[in-house]
């Protein structure tokens, strides 16, 4: 339940100041700075706030200093349009991103300065925790698709790191954190310019919790347990960037280890850390820009990346009255990527086009014992691309682009996108967008399987999986009542065919599979406000609605309910942010109501996990000395102590498991120095 002072510092803060979406994570700026800032990850070339067809944020490094943000997850929470779970199902890595409704670990695309730092070949992405902001210049956060541009798993949203450089950095800065839970980490970055043309820059990060102790924070779910449930995580990464000239090279490594037990029914997995998922990604690229003249440019990229799981990776669970069964998460991938980039640039015409050669591979596990065999899947990718943004008249943009990708598993693939930004006044500007996007299955997806018949419950391969396809629409507007006010409404919805999931054909003495089994229709709008009440003080909150259904078509409609399970119907962020230099005092909070169940599942059958109101903030402070600059944060995620769940995403595969608990109050400071 929530408290009444809860709810009235929420409502408050709604009624005085909701906030742009554009610009949500921009208050440090005047607005009329905002639309003048630009970002990348729309066009694949510079392209300014006031153009973009689509929603789009964008979180600058002096954001993330005063909002106390260490890790991309920061951001996401405070993102209108996503909703996070975590603590859930080890395929998903710990963490769920729902964006607009869509489950998105596997369907939204994360660049490192425009190269992939997740699986290649389609796997859910797990290092959204993992990802330290220390050496990013901005985050760029682009709603709805872009496999125009970028084909396969750009189809919910697409998020772009920028790197400083070593010329940027220009010296070294280090953070050091400790918090409750044994909480302890260290981020750095270091940079160094030799001359105008050659610079360095390296940064790294380590991060160790003992977790939640859910047996105490949650009795009624976890009493039955005799031990404590392990909940350890240790999350490392390191980043080098040369800049000699022209050319660019970077390597980017990230691994997490965490506990992959929780995420169901605690009275059958095994929670004692025995079960774990360590993953690790790294990416290797080298980029080359050739300056043909004014207005035309050229360029080359070539990237490496591999994703390893540890051989032991697994997760185990014992049903009543048989032996432990263990699943094996048994996947490693790589891909080779050449990709040669043309553009033509000049006032009111921006053109890019190219064409990418992509070779993939995915393979199980490395030493570990595969008992229904081993498979081993090598293929490639060739695409083509071409995307036009053209001033059509003085206050009216059109981006128009298509992209066709041939996979040598499936047949052809074509991804257009098109969309407008009309500016009828100064103060008023409409924009939209239309595209289409897919994401191929993964070997993994192709090829997991477990257990035998006499087991009762088994699972078989299926080599008939299509693509997933999602159609996605926006439209909207935003007016900038004055200098410091500003609304904005945008309606977006999304229609995915061909979603794979889990089918437990048990009943019909089948074995399960994974299947191209669901389609979603989902539909809502998103409602935001931006106010600067004074110099130092602004308060913003977006409202965001999403309603729709899911369907599985081929077995049943698993949807009687005009609801959409498992993301909350009505979600509402708030901030207020009150910089007085040195100071800077931030408090956000997340609102949603309730999430319902899927209507098969045995205990809740459509019902509704109880929504919540959770809190955080954090205190910054700055103080320089000398050459050197010392900043300080005290933070509180959950400052009330909000006990919520979230209802199983597992539909009618797994009935009656039970729902996912959210973490608790949490505390730290980090001390961080500059020079």
């Amino acid at each position: 339940m929530f408290l009444p002072y809860q709810q009235a510092l929420l409502v408050y803060s709604l009624i005085l100041l909701p906030s742009l979406a554009t610009a949500n994570e921009l208050s440090d700026y005047a607005l009329e700075d905002l639309m003048g800032i630009s970002l990348s990850s729309i066009t694949k070339m510079e392209t300014q706030l006031s153009s973009s067809p689509v929603t789009a944020h964008v979180v600058t490094q002096d954001q993330i200093n005063k909002r106390g943000y260490r890790y991309l997850i920061d951001i996401l929470k405070n993102t209108p349009g996503f909703y996070i779970v975590e603590n859930s199902l080890v395929e998903k890595g710990g963490t769920e991103i729902y964006v607009r409704g869509i489950l998105s670990n596997s369907k939204m695309l994360v660049l490192i300065d425009g190269h992939r730092i997740k699986p290649a070949t389609g796997e859910p992405m797990s290092f959204f925790s993992s990802l330290p902001l220390i050496n990013i210049n901005q985050v760029e956060i682009s709603m709805g698709t872009g496999s125009s541009l970028y084909g396969a798993d750009a189809m919910t949203a697409t998020i772009n790191l920028v790197t400083f450089d070593g010329q940027e950095i220009d010296g070294v800065r280090t953070k050091i954190t400790g918090g409750n839970r044994d909480t302890g980490e260290i981020q750095f970055s270091a940079g160094k310019a030799f001359d105008e043309n050659i610079s360095v820059a390296i940064s790294g990060s380590f991060q160790h919790t003992s977790g939640e102790a859910f047996e105490k924070t949650y009795p009624n779910e976890y009493n039955n347990l005799s031990e404590h449930i392990d909940m350890e995580e240790n999350d490392y990464s390191v980043n080098f960037r040369a800049d000699i000239d022209k050319l660019t090279l970077s390597y980017y490594r990230v691994e997490t280890k965490r506990n992959s037990g929780l995420g169901l029914n605690p009275n059958i997995y095994d929670a004692s850390g025995d079960s774990y998922l360590q993953i690790s990604n790294q990416l290797a690229t080298a980029s080359y820009d050739w300056d043909i003249n004014p207005f035309w440019k050229m360029q080359t990229q070539l990237a490496y990346e591999n994703t390893y799981l540890d051989p032991g990776s697994k997760y185990s669970f014992t049903f009543p009255g048989s032996d432990p069964l263990v699943r094996h998460v048994t996947w490693n991938s790589s891909s080779t990527r050449f990709t040669q980039n043309i553009a033509y640039q000049k006032a009111g015409l921006h053109w890019i086009g190219g064409f990418e050669f992509m070779h993939l591979s995915s393979s199980p596990k490395k030493d570990i014992e595969q008992p229904f065999g081993e498979y081993h899947s090598s293929y490639e990718n060739y695409a083509l691309y071409s995307q036009l943004q053209y001033d059509l008249l003085d206050n009216l943009t059109i981006t128009a682009g298509v992209r066709l990708d041939y996979d040598s598993r499936y047949d052809e693939q074509v991804s257009p996108r098109i969309g407008f930004s009309w500016n009828p006044l100064d103060s008023l500007r409409f924009f939209g967008s239309w595209g289409m996007a897919y994401l191929s299955p993964s070997p993994y997806l192709i090829y997991e399987r477990f257990n035998e018949e006499k087991d009762g419950y088994y699972k078989r391969p299926n080599e008939d999986l299509d693509s997933e396809h999602l159609m996605s629409y926006e439209i909207g507007s935003e007016w900038q009542i004055n200098k410091n006010n500003s609304v904005k409404v945008a309606g977006f919805f999304n229609y995915a065919q061909d979603l794979i999931r889990q089918v437990n054909r048990t009943k019909l003495n089948l074995p399960s599979i994974n299947d191209n089994n669901d389609e979603h229709k989902i539909y809502g709008f998103e409602l935001s406000t931006h106010n600067q009440l004074f110099e130092q003080f602004v308060l913003d909150a977006a409202y965001t609605m999403t309603l729709g259904r899911k369907d599985a078509g081929k077995y049943s409609k698993t949807s009687s309910k005009p609801k959409l399970s498992h993301v909350p119907v009505n979600l509402i962020h708030g901030s207020i942010l009150y910089d007085l230099q040195p100071w800077t005092m931030r408090v956000s909070g997340r609102w949603f109501d309730h999430v319902y169940s899927h209507p098969k599942n045995s205990i809740y059958q459509g019902e509704a996990a109880n929504g919540s109101v959770v809190f955080d903030a954090n205190l910054h402070y700055k103080y320089k000395l000398n050459q050197y600059l010392f900043d300080i944060d005290f933070n509180v995620d959950n400052i009330f102590d909000e006990k919520y769940h979230k209802i199983s995403t597992i539909d009618n595969s797994f009935i009656g498991f039970a729902d996912t608990p959210q973490e608790t109050r949490r505390f730290s400071m980090t001390l961080g120095v500059s020079f």
